[in-house]
């Protein structure tokens, strides 16, 4: 099991429509919500994760949302929603994901508050 770190910033309706988008959009991409937390933080469980960069850096919901993903040399891959900019992954954001993946880790640990 992958666990994934997804930050929307609009609340878990916003966020559990854009994941339900991306199953559509891609047939073996599976999502569960593992865990939400009140400032709209999302753990996620991604059983395919090797679909998952093409799939969610290309998919744009309402205006100008978009899912950038890094992957962490531990295997685990981590999502930030952030405005769509462009369809690649630049290093500014690769480097941004990283950043943000490891202070949550560093305040929650890897699986997020107990």
């Amino acid at each position: 099991m992958n666990i994934c770190f997804y930050k929307d910033g609009r609340g878990r309706k916003a966020a559990e429509g854009v994941l339900r988008c991306a199953h559509k959009r891609v047939q073996c991409l599976a999502v569960h919500c593992v865990q939400a937390y009140a400032y709209h933080e999302f753990w996620y469980d991604l059983p395919w994760c090797h679909h998952v960069i093409g799939a969610l850096c290309a998919l744009r919901i309402q205006r100008c949302l978009v899912l950038y993903c890094a992957r962490t040399p531990d295997g685990v891959f981590l999502f930030d929603g952030a405005p769509f900019k462009s369809m690649a992954l630049g290093r500014r954001v690769r480097r941004r994901a990283m950043r943000n993946y490891y202070n949550v880790i560093r305040k929650e640990g890897p699986y997020g508050r107990e």
